[in-house]
C-alpha cells in the first residue's frame, strides 16, 4: 500500500524509494549487459567534478643483473592529457496530493516505477554508447576514433585495432590473434587476452553458438571449437549484448553487425561521483499542492587508451 495522506514528506518519500530503488536495481537477464557490467566498464569513484588522466609509458622489460651491480631506474613518462568531466543527471516527478487522499497509489507506483526505470536505461544507453560509436565519435586519449587503424604510441608504434570481417568464428579468431599482437606504449607486447565478447543484439545467438559450441559451429565435421578450449581460451567469460547495440536505439553506422573483444586491461571507466539519490519536497512548498520526489546521479564513461581493446565492424 502506498503513502497515507498526513504523513509526513519523510514517510512519503519511504514509501516511493520502496517502488524506486527494486525497479532502479533490476539486473538484466543473462548475457544483457548494463552499465554496471565489470567486464566492459571499469567501475571508479571520483570525488571531483572532472577526472583527469594521461597515457603512460611502460617501465620496460627487466634487464639481467649482476651480483652488486646497480639496478637500473626506470622512469614513468606520460603524455596525452585527457579531462573526462563528470556529468550531471536529474529527474523531478510532480504528484498532486490528492493521489495520496484517494488511495490512487496504483498510479503513483507506476510513475515512480517508470522514473526509476528511466534512470537505470539512461545510464545503460549512454555507456554503451561508448562502444558503439567508437568508430566515430568516441575518441581516446591521443584523439583518434577508439577503433582505428592509425592510434599512435608514445614511443611512435602504430596500434591498429580495427577489423571489417562479418561475425563467424574465423573472423572472431582474427580478431582476438589481433588483441594478442596488440603493442603497449613502449612498442613492446601490451600482453591482452579475450576475456569479455560484446555485440549487436543480432549477433548475440551466433556469439554464443561460435563461443559455447562443443563443436566448430558452421561446419559438417567434427572439429573441436577453440572457443570451448579452457587451455586455449581460458579467460573468454562474458558474452554480451545489449538493445541498445541495435539501430532501433543508436544511430551509429553499422552498429547492427559490430562486435567487440575486450581483455581484462582495457581502459573504458565508469566514474561515479555521486550515485543514484532521492529527495522529497512537500506539497506544501508547492503552489499546485504537488508533492515533489526528485533523484539526481553524477558520473562520466569514458575511453583513456586503445590498449586492451579490438573491434570488428562486420561489413566485409
Amino acid at each position: 500500500m502506498g503513502p497515507n495522506t498526513g504523513l509526513s514528506p519523510e514517510t512519503v518519500k519511504e514509501s516511493l524509494d520502496e517502488v524506486f530503488y527494486p525497479e532502479y536495481d533490476y539486473k538484466e537477464g543473462r548475457g544483457m549487459i548494463t552499465a554496471e557490467n565489470t567486464t566492459f566498464f571499469k567501475q571508479k569513484t571520483t570525488d571531483k567534478g572532472a577526472v583527469q588522466t594521461e597515457e603512460f609509458l611502460p617501465v620496460g622489460e627487466w634487464e639481467e643483473h649482476a651480483e652488486e651491480e646497480e639496478i637500473r631506474v626506470a622512469t614513468v613518462r606520460t603524455d596525452n592529457k585527457k579531462v573526462h568531466t563528470v556529468l550531471n543527471y536529474k529527474k523531478a516527478l510532480k504528484i498532486p496530493v490528492e493521489y495520496y487522499e484517494d488511495d490512487m497509489h496504483d498510479v503513483v507506483n507506476s510513475a515512480v516505477n517508470s522514473m526509476a526505470r528511466r534512470a537505470r536505461t539512461t545510464k545503460d544507453k549512454v555507456a554503451i554508447g561508448k562502444y558503439s560509436d567508437g568508430f566515430s565519435t568516441e575518441t581516446t586519449s591521443d584523439g583518434v576514433a577508439v577503433f582505428s587503424n592509425s592510434h599512435t604510441t608514445l614511443s611512435g608504434d602504430t596500434i591498429d585495432n580495427q577489423e571489417t570481417g562479418v561475425f563467424n568464428a574465423s573472423n572472431l579468431e582474427t580478431l582476438v590473434r589481433s588483441l594478442r599482437r596488440q603493442k603497449a606504449q613502449d612498442g613492446d607486447l601490451g600482453g591482452h587476452d579475450a576475456f569479455g565478447l560484446l555485440g549487436a543484439l543480432n549477433l548475440y545467438e551466433d556469439m554464443l553458438e561460435v563461443t559455447r559450441s562443443e563443436l566448430k559451429p558452421g561446419t559438417a565435421n567434427n572439429d573441436v571449437n577453440i572457443f570451448m578450449l579452457s587451455a586455449a581460451y581460458p579467460s573468454l567469460e562474458m558474452v554480451g549484448t545489449s538493445a541498445y547495440l541495435h539501430s532501433d536505439y543508436s544511430s551509429a553506422t553499422n552498429v547492427n553487425t559490430s562486435y567487440y573483444v575486450v581483455s581484462r586491461n582495457h581502459s573504458l571507466r565508469r566514474w561515479v561521483r555521486i550515485a543514484m539519490d532521492t529527495n522529497i519536497i512537500d506539497y506544501k512548498f508547492d503552489d499546485k499542492d504537488r508533492y515533489t520526489y526528485k533523484g539526481r546521479y553524477r558520473e562520466v564513461t569514458s575511453w583513456v587508451s586503445a590498449e586492451g581493446v579490438a573491434a570488428s565492424s562486420g561489413t566485409v
